[in-house]
């Protein structure tokens, strides 16, 4: 589980670098990726671009609160315009 932590000035649920290239590139991490509790809502003001950054970071599933048919609008509007690739057309 990602924290609400930063590493070189980037939150965790947006670090790319570590998600994605370290953990699960580098060291062939198999495992789920579930954000901290509303971490993604500190990633930017505006909600669905603070969603395609956790997911595009690697994310595999974000947990949150009172948001959550927001959040599949916004997710599934973001696969729509290509922002956001859908992991079932994604491979590790």
């Amino acid at each position: 589980m990602p924290s609400y932590s930063s590493w070189n000035g980037v939150k965790m649920s947006a670090q790319k670098f570590l998600l994605t290239d370290v953990l699960k590139t580098e060291l062939g991490f198999q495992g789920f990726l579930i954000s901290d509790y509303n971490a993604i809502d500190i990633l930017d003001p505006d909600y669905k671009r603070a969603i395609a950054i956790s997911v595009n970071a690697g994310m595999d599933m974000v947990m949150i609160a009172g948001k959550h048919r927001e959040f599949v609008r916004d997710l599934k509007e973001l696969v729509a315009e290509g922002s956001v690739r859908s992991r079932a057309s994604t491979t590790r």
